[in-house]
């Protein structure tokens, strides 16, 4: 390629880059406040045990709590198994177990043959 040709390429390229740059600076970008995700609690009856939490509906379904499920006991305020609670709201005042997801899922599924 020529030199003449490569630098009328370089020319239009920078032309271009200072007119987006110029309609870049031009406009009013609106700054959105970050909004938390919100997370599903899942507590004893009395609610002073925190068993589990997550942001993700699907980490229930990997439970074997299906989001419909899940969702029904929410809006109802009822229990699941008739012994758990989910909540959209940490509890302070809940003892928080740390156990493991599959430590939670072994406990579900012995609540389950319980039934």
């Amino acid at each position: 390629m020529g030199g003449i040709k490569r630098q009328i390429l370089f020319n239009n390229a920078l032309s271009k880059w200072q007119l987006d740059k110029n309609k870049l600076s031009n406009k009013n970008f609106e700054v959105k406040p970050y909004k938390k995700r919100s997370y599903y609690y899942m507590y004893n009856r009395d609610k002073s045990i925190l068993y589990y939490s997550s942001p993700n509906l699907s980490d229930y379904n990997l439970l074997g709590i299906h989001f419909f499920t899940l969702k029904t006991h929410l809006k109802k305020d009822s229990y699941y198994l008739g012994k758990y609670s989910f909540s959209k709201k940490f509890i302070d005042s809940a003892k928080i177990l740390n156990m493991s997801f599959f430590e939670i899922e072994s406990m579900l599924i012995k609540d389950r043959m319980k039934k």
